[in-house]
């Protein structure tokens, strides 16, 4: 199973930073990956590092993202010129699979 996720929700798990408006995105992606709703706080710190792990196993590039004087606005556009507004994310132990459609 996979979906598609704001990207800014994805780089608020992966760096720590807060990029959403809605913190409750990266709750709804983190119970995603682990196909689990009933995920709760203590449940997502617990989590949260399996997550990530699972993310740069998906996507090894946004690993290289430096958490260190990160200019946001920038980070976050430079991002999106390679995924888009959106990035596909599968639950725990299965890989994205992109389909190509032709005409």
């Amino acid at each position: 199973m996979q979906e598609d996720f704001e990207l800014e929700t994805v780089l608020s798990l992966v760096t720590g930073y807060n990029f959403t408006n809605d913190f409750d995105k990266v709750f709804d992606l983190v119970q995603f990956i682990f196909e689990d709703p009933f995920i709760d706080i203590l449940g997502f710190n617990i989590l949260k590092e399996t997550a990530i792990k699972h993310i740069f196993y998906l996507y090894p590039e946004l690993q290289s993202i430096s958490k260190d004087d990160i200019d946001f606005d920038t980070l976050l556009n430079e991002v999106k010129s390679i995924y888009g507004d959106e990035i596909t994310i599968s639950v725990i132990g299965e890989k994205v699979i992109k389909l190509k459609h032709s005409i």
